[in-house]
């Protein structure tokens, strides 16, 4: 059903008080005997009906939902990368008399931290182009997700106690990227349909040869 948001009835809990991803304000609708016209209902059967399962257009779902929810992870990693390459530029210890950017360490980080992000440009790609099983989608979700949480703690890693200050941005980062972890599909659930999926057509195979 659509539900028009101004229909009588509706209020908003505010209950949303998170570690992070603060400013999605994801609070609690209660719809209390709110009146939807019939032309408002999105599909209609019969109780003893239901609809069938419909496998294309959960793959479909399950690749949108990828390159959507874990583009915004994708993003926050980007963003902490992009404010972590600017302070390695800048920053010079006294001890050192260089910048950190000039540390063949710093270096080999910031390249692993490239690395991660372009596996999850790649999965991105697919997932918009509509192109991966639903398997894959979940399995891409979590790579991102995880690519992204790494991403993060390596900068916080090269940073210290700098990039737990809440004068820099990498601190609201590294709460927001953690959020990814909790977004269905989780870990566990992912590998589990994969594992499922990948040993039930090596059965098939041995059974057809």
């Amino acid at each position: 059903w659509l539900v028009p948001g101004d229909s009588p009835g509706i209020s908003v809990v505010k209950s949303w008080d998170h570690i992070g991803m603060r400013a999605s304000g994801s609070h609690e609708v209660i719809l209390t005997d709110v009146r939807v016209p019939l032309e408002n209902a999105v599909d209609t059967f019969a109780f003893d009906q239901p609809p069938t399962a419909n496998a294309e257009q959960t793959r479909l779902f399950a690749n949108r939902h990828t390159a959507l929810l874990a583009a915004i992870y994708d993003g926050i990693a980007r963003a902490a990368t992009h404010w972590l390459i600017g302070w390695l530029r800048h920053r010079v210890p006294g001890s050192l008399g260089h910048p950190l950017a000039t540390l063949p360490r710093v270096q080999e980080s910031v390249g692993q931290i490239d690395e991660w992000l372009l596996v999850n440009q790649s999965l991105l790609r697919q997932a918009a182009a509509l192109a991966l099983t639903t398997e894959q989608a979940n399995l891409a979700k979590v790579t991102i997700t995880q690519h992204a949480v790494q991403v993060v703690e390596k900068a916080l890693s090269l940073t210290g106690n700098h990039g737990l200050t809440r004068d820099n941005p990498l601190e609201r980062h590294y709460r927001n990227v953690l959020c990814g972890r909790v977004h269905t599909p989780q870990q566990d659930s992912a590998w589990i349909a994969a594992g499922r999926q990948s040993l039930t057509q090596q059965e098939y195979h041995e059974k057809t040869l």
